[in-house]
């Protein structure tokens, strides 16, 4: 596994630091908060969700499972 810690010096717009676990997670996240964004209201896309999607990317097994356990469409978690 790459270090993450190298690449914590990264920094957004607004002084936060985003770790991502490999490139296949960097890569899940970014694609999957777009497909977010097109899909919800505006405003909708919270901290929440941004969580939620970043958290369900880190495992292969989360990544690959993700329309199974979040409707990304809704919003909600799939119970």
């Amino acid at each position: 596994m790459n270090n993450t810690a190298l690449r914590a010096g990264a920094q957004s717009a607004n002084n936060t630091h985003m770790v991502f676990a490999n490139g296949e997670h960097e890569k899940f996240y970014f694609e999957k908060l777009k497909q977010a964004e097109d899909n919800l209201t505006v405003g909708q896309v919270d901290s929440y969700h941004k969580a939620l999607i970043y958290i369900l990317g880190i495992s292969e097994d989360t990544r690959n499972h993700f329309s199974q356990i979040y409707d990304i469409k809704s919003g909600y978690i799939k119970p």
